[in-house]
C-alpha cells in the first residue's frame, strides 16, 4: 500500500507498528 517497506533482512516481520517492539527498529521503516 506504500505506508510501509522492509529496509532490513527480516522478511518474515510484519510491518507495522507492534512490529517495532519483537524487531530490530533498523529492520523496518514506518512510513505514515
Amino acid at each position: 500500500d506504500g505506508k510501509s517497506k522492509v529496509t532490513g533482512n527480516l522478511d518474515d516481520c510484519v510491518l507495522c507498528r507492534a512490529c517495532e517492539t519483537s524487531c530490530p527498529e533498523n529492520a523496518i521503516e514506518i512510513i505514515e
